[in-house]
């Protein structure tokens, strides 16, 4: 368990130091494709119990320390019936470490590219609306079993969207396991547009200049150095021209 604990504390020392050099070391320590997959299946999914709650890391001999498996999606897809999800949201860039990787630049390039590359594959709408689908068809009348012992739970109020932007709101609580499927996948198409349009911009604005600090202050330092070899070389020239020093 030390072992553990110190391999965490040196994640946490790197990943929230000021000094650039420090923190861009976070690398050497954890494996940034999974923590990257993490990041946009979960975003994507809308699912914001995500780095809170039911967040699991591992590591073996052959991998640096991982984030996963995925998990603890029953509130995902704005599925959270006490309260609305906001389509307009991103919100894995304030979860805890992420508050951190999302301020190298470098880190949010990687995270743009996957997601770019995955909208293209496995979370493009077509192929999420058709495994949903395909899904349904093979719960079959598991389904109708389902709504026929829990059907109550679909008659519960669910809070309303509402949008003071548009002026609009929106009814979330529906009654049969088909609006429930539309409700889920209009979630999904909303946000997803939402992010193609939007998750490199609002990434930029958690870059964080300041980690050059540490950068700075080594080279004010060496600046310092500098003047005051030349002040004494300065001083030196003066002394032998005037024959102090031989």
């Amino acid at each position: 368990m030390k072992a553990i604990g110190d391999e965490i504390s040196q994640i946490e020392k790197t990943l929230y130091s000021d000094d650039k050099k420090e923190f861009l070391e976070y690398s050497n320590y954890i494996d940034v494709d999974s923590f990257i997959d993490y990041f946009v299946y979960n975003e994507f999914m809308m699912n914001y119990d995500s780095g809170l709650h039911s967040t699991y890391y591992y590591r073996d001999k052959s991998h640096k320390f991982s984030v996963g498996p995925f998990w603890d999606y029953d509130n995902c897809l704005d599925n959270y019936k006490l309260e609305a999800a906001g389509f307009d949201w991103m919100v894995m860039p304030s979860r805890p470490w992420y508050e951190r990787l999302v301020k190298d630049p470098l880190f949010d390039q990687k995270l743009v590219s996957r997601y770019k590359e995955l909208r293209k594959s496995i979370l493009s709408d077509r192929f999420v609306e058709e495994f949903v689908m395909d899904a349904d068809a093979y719960l079959g009348n598991a389904a109708l079993r389902e709504h026929s012992r829990w059907g109550a739970t679909y008659e519960e109020e669910c809070a309303l969207f509402v949008s003071e932007v548009e002026g609009f709101d929106i009814d979330r609580t529906r009654k049969t396991q088909d609006e429930e499927v539309v409700r889920l996948l209009d979630a999904q198409k909303i946000h997803a547009d939402f992010l193609d349009d939007h998750m490199g911009d609002l990434l930029k604005d958690y870059i964080d200049e300041d980690l050059n600090t540490g950068s700075r202050k080594f080279f004010s330092a060496a600046a310092i150095v500098m003047m005051i070899i030349f002040v004494i070389a300065v001083y030196a020239v003066s002394k032998m021209s005037k024959g102090e020093i031989k």
